[in-house]
């Protein structure tokens, strides 16, 4: 092993600096390409003043350089600047043209007398992050802003005011804006006579005033002025995905920066037939949802969705609730009701166009539940001892719905969860609630969140998602517990975990309409919720085996240690030795040699093998020392390979002795090959290590960390290690070196005593 010295390391530590401080980049100057190494540990006006004095092109302070091509197409047509300087790496190619400052005053000192170019370049210039900094700076961005109180303001003046004042509010450069800007904009959007990419603008600017802290006039301003008739048509336009993009983003915005009855009113637009069906006719039909589109059908669908959230939290009593009796199954009823539909029929024949599960079945086979289960009793009991005794309104409403409109199902659920425990009402209710946590109703969109259904954006009055998707989730109940036949109140917790799997799973899989839903339903069992946990779980581990850095501590501990291992495994295969076909190989009796590491792992064994005395041939068979061995080749530089007579040459390997000695090996298959070629690499001292070594080696390794993480595969390990606080202030104690003294009276009983 090789020692290095600190000089050396210290060298090679500078080397890699300088090499990350370099960058060897293309410059275009007039139409000519140069080479120039960008020095990065000087300033970007040191690097230009040295381009320009090496092309004796004057003053420095005259040029800039503009990013023309960048390996991640980032920054390109943007000016370098100190805040993109150090973004330059090996390969980019730049530009040499005016500098920024000399330009800046350019197009603001001729606005007045060449107005078409200087409003053209400022197009061009206009979303450069370099440009609007030093715009600022400049105090130049004054007369753009005045250019937006002019309501008449039109063309590509219109389109360059729009989007420079978009990216001042998104670097926060403007802390309020005159409230005539932001009624400009208003009736910008309003207007006929924009272009659709200004209207695209216009929506964004808004949406930024809206998302921004502060601007409160502004933002009522906007809240007050749109209406979601004036925008929502702009979601038919999918010649430009943008803009649709931005009209859901200001609709967002819109009902996030409200409350109250305000946010309830404006909700209930969104929920009409017309608006929902924009979305889903124009972007969820016709077009591919991209992440930042499926954030936005999320943030919609949670805001139409907590219509629900009142009725989820008002409790509905049901200790003595005449309301409560249409859901009784009187004995005529239940003597014909008390079937269970069998569920493959349901997926067969179901043909009723208005939504519901199966209402047409002849073909039913008897339950378990009879008529004379006392039901009744089992019923009263099991609501006089619910907690608080109560249900929530929502659940009521559900379960209406649910044998208004799927009466034979109903009908099941209410024997089967009486009859099972814990009851029809306290299984809805839980099932309303699980419904709701998967939705979100009665929350925030999170930032997160992409999960957007198409159904809730494809549904009528009559039959609401939420109402639908109750009905078919207490269908699928019954399902799922004859499936993992729990039919115990112990059971019934698990049960409700399988049903919310399956729930999401036909969910994902993003169904236009209940035909749709109800046959994803019936795809996704229990069976395939175990497997996809399964798999869920294998990814999980995964991911914490490869990306964890906590676990990457724990590879790196036994790692030496499974090299240890795997090496005193391939010993061992070279000391228990190994038969090898004498070559060339023979059609008739194959004659072998056998071949084997001595125990003290000094030296080599080896002879013809005469496979009925399970001996050597000769008395005494070939030995060499290990050192003797001067090149151990393998594969298709081995001598028996080369002269075709191997077909498969990863099972052939040569030891070349010192003498000239040619020991020519071909295993039986690829694996005793790769077990004694490592076996032989790692006595020599070798670095090749093969496929089966590197496999080795990542067994034992997960095994390793498997089993000590053992112990928390319910815990989620953090990705970061916790902060740790800084040390407490040293406490100095003051000893008080004072004796002090007893009382007088005790002074005087103690002199008393002593005499």
């Amino acid at each position: 092993m090789v020692s290095w010295d600190i000089p050396q390391r210290e060298e090679i530590f500078f080397n890699a600096f300088s090499l990350k401080m370099d960058a060897k980049i293309g410059i275009e100057i007039n139409g000519t390409q140069l080479l120039f190494k960008i020095n990065k540990q000087k300033s970007l006006k040191e690097n230009i003043d040295c381009v320009c004095a090496e092309n004796n092109l004057g003053p420095g302070e005259n040029y800039g350089f503009k990013f023309s091509y960048t390996a991640q197409r980032s920054n390109e047509g943007n000016y370098v600047t100190e805040d993109n300087f150090q973004t330059i790496q090996n390969g980019c190619t730049l530009k040499l043209v005016e500098s920024l400052d000399k330009l800046i005053d350019r197009i603001f000192d001729n606005i007045n007398h060449n107005r078409s170019q200087s409003v053209q370049d400022l197009y061009s210039l206009s979303t450069d992050p370099g440009f609007i900094k030093l715009m600022v700076e400049k105090k130049r961005d004054a007369d753009i802003l005045e250019w937006v109180t002019n309501e008449n303001l039109c063309g590509k003046e219109l389109s360059v005011s729009l989007l420079i004042l978009l990216h001042l509010l998104k670097k926060q450069y403007i802390k309020e804006l005159p409230s005539i800007m932001v009624e400009n904009i208003i009736k910008w959007v309003k207007s006929t006579l924009i272009t659709t990419n200004q209207i695209q603008y216009a929506l964004a600017v808004l949406c930024q005033i809206l998302y921004l802290r502060g601007h409160a006039l502004n933002k009522q301003t906007i809240i007050l002025g749109l209406s979601i008739d004036d925008i929502i048509s702009f979601i038919s336009r999918q010649e430009l995905s943008q803009l649709q993009l931005n009209t859901m983003m200001l609709i967002n915005a819109m009902v996030k920066n409200l409350r109250g009855d305000k946010r309830q009113h404006l909700i209930k637009d969104l929920n009409r037939s017309k608006n929902k069906e924009y979305i889903f006719t124009y972007i969820i039909k016709k077009s591919k949802i991209d992440p930042g589109m499926a954030r936005e059908l999320y943030a919609y669908q949670t805001y139409i969705l907590s219509v629900y959230s009142t009725s989820l939290n008002t409790p509905f009593y049901t200790v003595d609730n005449p309301m409560l009796r249409e859901f009784e199954l009187y004995d005529d009823k239940l003597a014909r009701s008390s079937t269970y539909v069998d569920l493959e029929e349901i997926c067969r024949n179901r043909s009723n166009s208005t939504g519901t599960i199966l209402e047409d079945i002849d073909d039913v086979r008897i339950s378990i539940a009879s008529g004379d289960s006392g039901i009744s009793d089992h019923v009263d009991r099991l609501t006089t001892s619910m907690s608080e005794h109560h249900i929530s309104l929502l659940t009521y409403e559900a379960l209406v719905h649910y044998k208004k409109y799927h009466y034979k199902n109903f009908c099941q659920s209410r024997i089967e969860e009486n009859t099972y425990e814990p009851g029809i009402y306290v299984s809805s209710d839980k099932i309303t609630r699980l419904l709701a946590n998967i939705l979100h109703i009665g929350m925030e969109p999170t930032r997160s969140g992409d999960s957007y259904h198409p159904l809730v954006f494809n549904t009528s009055l009559k039959f609401p998602f939420f109402l639908e998707l109750f009905s078919r989730s207490m269908w699928l109940l019954s399902k799922t517990r004859k499936e993992m036949r729990a039919w115990s109140y112990d059971d019934y917790s698990k049960v409700l975990l399988v049903l919310e799997k399956q729930v999401k799973m036909a969910l994902a899989e993003k169904p236009m309409d209940y035909a749709s839903l109800t046959a994803e339903m019936m795809k996704v069992t229990y069976e395939e919720v175990d497997k996809q946990w399964q798999h869920e779980k294998q990814n999980e581990w995964e991911r914490i085996y490869q990306s964890n850095p906590n676990v990457q501590i724990l590879k790196q501990k036994f790692s030496s240690h499974n090299e240890q291992l795997i090496f005193e495994s391939r010993m061992r295969t070279l000391q228990s030795g190994e038969l090898f076909p004498k070559l060339p190989e023979k059609k008739g009796k194959q004659q072998y040699c056998f071949i084997r590491l001595s125990e003290n792992r000094r030296m080599i064994i080896w002879g013809a093998w005469n496979e009925n005395l399970k001996n050597f041939k000769a008395e005494e068979p070939e030995r060499f020392n290990v050192e003797e061995i001067k090149h151990f080749v393998i594969g298709k530089a081995c001598p028996h390979v080369k002269d075709n007579s191997i077909k498969n040459p990863e099972r052939a390997f040569s030891i070349i002795l010192e003498d000239g000695t040619v020991i020519n090996l071909l295993a039986k298959d690829v694996k005793v090959a790769n077990l004694w070629i490592d076996g032989f690499s790692l006595l020599l001292d070798k670095p090749h290590r093969s496929e089966e070594y590197r496999k080795d080696l990542e067994t034992l390794l997960e095994m390793d960390c498997a089993l000590h993480l053992l112990e928390l595969q319910h815990v989620s390990l953090p990705d970061t290690a916790p902060i740790i606080p800084a040390l407490p202030a040293p406490i100095r104690l003051k000893t008080d070196t004072s004796t002090k003294l007893p009382p007088p009276k005790l002074r005087k009983q103690a002199i008393n005593i002593q005499q």
